[in-house]
């Protein structure tokens, strides 16, 4: 931990975290006291801007409400503690400035002057100096932001280095652990509880032994990414959503929202968000990558009917500002997506506003939709990267075809391989031969055609 640097202000931000490149450094506010309230959530903002006084460099990230700042543990839906998490890009002298603003909907505007003023809050400043990393190997924090930097790889900033995905897609709701507050216990992962290693982290007493134990084992194996869902409300699982509600599960697939789901998706469980980061904390520690899906086909017209409205808004803020400071963060814009062009062209702009370290946005479209969902967007900054879905007959053939086409465009990306085909099985067990011949000329085919990597 350390402290804030000289100041005006009689207060000062609360730091904790390791103050080195790359590593999560946390700042809290004592500002009003709220409760977990749609007006907690929309008509407060808190943005944190940094500077390194040596580079000048300068990145603003929004913060967020945290309760009483211990929320994984004490469950607590109110308190004063206002939260900003930030990841270093460079060592050397950073100072911070608070801006907090209060007013009606002031959270999605994007006027800087919007609202008034916190009090006691608004305009703190400080400083403090990074040191370099001092972490290896697979660690996030030794490899830096993983980023797009203009072909069909993605790199990582600190060494430059390739990424080239081996991962998993299965289960998609992985956070619909028994562990996490307010959550269905559709997995409780008990398997996994003799992975969990002393010194790893819990929460509440000890709970998340499972799920931590699971990523160990993921790592053990030499995964580097995980497709999840951040929200599957009337979709497949129906067992996953950051709101405080706990009965979203009654809302049926494929559903136009009943029983007042917009105001439900206005108010946020600090609690579980809390525990959530605890385990992508984690999974970085671990080389995990963190593919990130906002909605899945079922849902995406969920959020104020597809449209860039006031819960979608919320909903992106909220994921940015809790967990957008994490190295190793790719953003997918939708699972199998039905949204217009105009629409996903609206919420990768919107995301972009918020997210200062410019992560990897991705789109994942069905088998033969490609054309109409990736073609639009060739060449426009809308997404850095093709998530595809193809069988492994075909899947050589989609990899060639969009590299080529994002080439043509002017603007080369990544195409990744991010769920196969037939959707019953995915990828088999080791015991089926005929699956694996499959899976090794497609995966060779994929890797050899100039892609990225996949989840399986």
């Amino acid at each position: 931990p350390a402290g804030g640097g000289e100041t005006g202000h009689k207060h000062m931000a609360d730091i904790t975290g390791t103050l080195r490149e790359w590593h999560k450094v946390t700042l809290d506010f004592e500002g009003p006291s709220r409760s977990e309230n749609a007006e907690t959530f929309r008509n407060y903002r808190l943005d944190v801007t940094f500077t390194n006084e040596q580079t000048g460099e300068q990145i603003t990230v929004p913060g967020y409400f945290a309760a009483d700042g211990d929320a994984a543990n004490t469950n607590a839906t109110s308190g004063n503690v206002w939260r900003a998490h930030f990841s270093p890009p460079s060592e050397g002298t950073w100072t911070y400035e608070a801006s907090f603003r209060t007013g009606a909907n002031v959270a999605v505007s994007q006027n800087p002057n919007a609202g008034s003023p916190v009090a006691g809050v608004d305009g703190q400043s400080g400083s403090f100096t990074v040191l370099p990393t001092n972490k290896t190997g697979e660690d996030w924090r030794a490899k830096g932001a993983l980023q797009y930097d203009g072909d069909k790889y993605l790199s990582v900033a600190e060494t430059g280095d390739r990424f080239i995905k081996s991962g998993v897609g299965s289960p998609e709701n992985f956070l619909a652990y028994s562990g996490f507050d307010n959550t269905p216990d559709t997995h409780d992962y008990n398997p996994h509880r003799q992975d969990w290693n002393p010194g790893d982290p819990t929460w509440d007493g000890g709970k998340g032994r499972e799920i931590i134990g699971a990523v160990n084992y993921l790592a053990e194996k030499g995964v580097n990414s995980f497709y999840f869902m951040a929200m599957n409300v009337a979709g497949d699982g129906r067992d996953v959503w950051p709101w405080a509600d706990p009965n979203l599960d009654d809302i049926g697939k494929n559903s136009s929202a009943p029983n007042g789901f917009n105001a439900k998706a206005q108010v946020f469980d600090v609690s579980k968000l809390a525990q959530w980061e605890i385990v992508f904390e984690h999974m970085q520690e671990n080389g995990i990558a963190l593919h990130m899906f906002l909605q899945e086909t079922e849902n995406d017209q969920l959020l104020n009917g597809g449209d860039l409205g006031l819960e979608r808004q919320l909903y992106i803020r909220e994921l940015v500002a809790r967990f957008g400071h994490h190295n190793g963060l790719i953003y997918n814009l939708g699972e199998e997506n039905t949204n217009s062009t105009g629409e996903l062209r609206d919420h990768s702009e919107y995301l972009q506003a918020l997210d200062p370290y410019e992560r990897v946005i991705e789109l994942h479209t069905f088998p033969g939709q490609k054309d109409q969902k990736f073609g639009p967007l060739t060449g426009s900054d809308v997404i850095d990267g093709f998530s595809l879905q193809s069988g492994p007959g075909n899947i050589r053939s989609d990899t060639q075809k969009w590299i080529s086409e994002s080439q043509q465009d002017g603007r080369e990306i990544p195409a990744f391989w991010d769920e196969q085909s037939p959707a019953n099985t995915g990828l088999d067990d080791d015991n089926n031969p005929s699956q694996q011949k499959g899976v090794r000329e497609a995966l060779w085919g994929h890797l050899t055609a100039g892609g990225s990597g996949a989840e399986w």
